[in-house]
């Protein structure tokens, strides 16, 4: 447990901890127990979002592509929405599955599409504001990246619009962003190791180049089961926020 204080040192309460061990143990749990189901949305997924990401990584190549910048900048959309509507499709899972509720994924993508406009929103304003915060000297945007990242499973989960969703989760991540920027940083690093090991095997190994499409799509293939328990592990923290914030009990995996 850690102590809300004035800034006279006064204690005020008790508030209970976001531990990164129950975050990791229940992400285990639940993602070891739902392998194919996880794994099968972020396939999904991947496949829509190959495309894009190969346009993207040819557009900054190619500085005599015509309408280079569009292109980019489509393709980036793309991804990111595309990538969030894949996180909050596994978090709406999670969360039902913690709290022993019966939905199939016919019903959650439902959901989902009934959800799109305040969903898309609210991607859209996080990037954004974290966008203007990285170019801000970086670390505004980490602070950004923090405070809002359980916006859409908030979004998601709570049928909220935009800014209420962004309200609520810098509400829930309060007193516990010090952990939270920990386990982003702990995912990027993993996932950056990762990449690092899937290009250096495949250049030197097979001596293949770094720009090929063929290296994106092994890249991508190979990275679909880290993704799948990032997602996981990224919706198991914001069951564990939402129980803190809202005085109830953790949720375990079953």
């Amino acid at each position: 447990m850690s102590t809300a204080s004035s800034g006279f040192g006064i204690s005020h309460r008790t508030i209970p901890e976001f531990r990164m061990s129950d975050v990791w143990n229940a992400t285990w749990k639940m993602f070891s127990r739902n392998f194919r189901l996880f794994v099968s949305i972020v396939l999904v997924v991947t496949a829509l979002v190959i495309p894009s990401a190969w346009l993207f990584l040819s557009s900054l190549l190619d500085r005599e592509r015509p309408a280079r910048l569009l292109a980019i900048v489509l393709s980036l959309i793309w991804m990111l929405v595309i990538g969030e509507l894949g996180q909050a499709l596994v978090t709406l899972v999670v969360f039902q599955k913690l709290h022993q509720q019966s939905a199939t994924i016919s019903a959650n993508l439902a959901r989902l599409a009934s959800r799109a406009i305040p969903l898309l929103l609210t991607v859209l304003a996080v990037f954004a504001i974290a966008f203007v915060g990285l170019l801000a000297l970086i670390i505004p945007g980490l602070i950004a990246f923090t405070v809002y990242s359980v916006a859409v499973a908030v979004c998601v989960v709570e049928g909220t619009g935009p800014g209420e969703s962004l309200s609520r989760s810098a509400a829930m991540t309060h007193f516990h962003r010090w952990r939270i920027f920990g386990l982003a940083a702990e995912l990027a690093i993993i996932g950056t190791v990762l990449d690092k090991i899937v290009e250096l095997v495949w250049v030197r190994a097979f001596g293949q180049s770094a720009t090929r499409f063929s290296l994106l799509l092994v890249k991508e293939l190979v990275e679909v089961v880290p993704v799948a328990f990032v997602a996981v592990a990224w919706a198991v923290a914001y069951c564990q926020l939402r129980a803190i914030k809202d005085h109830e009990l953790a949720p375990l995996a079953p």
